[in-house]
């Protein structure tokens, strides 16, 4: 499954694509904005695959197209926590989240939002927490 710009927070502001190399596991976007993860690789010219069931080489050129396609992948996707919380903000309380996470109050909240990344000491905490309301990442 892919998810448009707005699934995750916001429109891509560039287009370029950027020097990548695919790893499966990866969210990327495209040129459209939308964010797709590499599920996996074959033994041929457009050796990975992602979610949205389309091939790409392993800098990310979409499969079909000699030229730039709105479907190249062009940068690494969004945080996959980004991607899980964005369409559940309305049911989920972020400062409960915080405190259960012992989380700084209004870290997440700036994370969320793009103001500022999310510390590394505060995501295995986050992540424990999200599990309980079906994080799988």
């Amino acid at each position: 499954m892919y998810h448009s710009a707005a699934d995750v927070g916001g429109a891509v502001k560039q287009n370029k694509m950027k020097k990548i190399k695919l790893e499966v596991g990866k969210t990327y976007r495209n040129r459209k904005g939308e964010v797709v993860k590499i599920v996996g690789t074959n033994d041929s010219i457009w050796p990975f695959f992602g979610d949205n069931e389309e091939s790409y080489n392993e800098e990310g050129r979409y499969y079909s197209a000699n030229w730039d396609s709105p479907d190249d992948l062009i940068d690494e996707g969004p945080d996959p926590i980004l991607i899980f919380l964005h369409p559940r903000m309305e049911l989920l309380s972020i400062s409960a989240i915080e405190t259960a996470a012992g989380i700084p109050p209004r870290t997440l909240y700036k994370f969320l939002k793009g103001t500022r990344g999310l510390p590394k000491k505060h995501r295995e905490p986050l992540i424990e927490i999200l599990k309980k309301v079906g994080y799988d990442g």
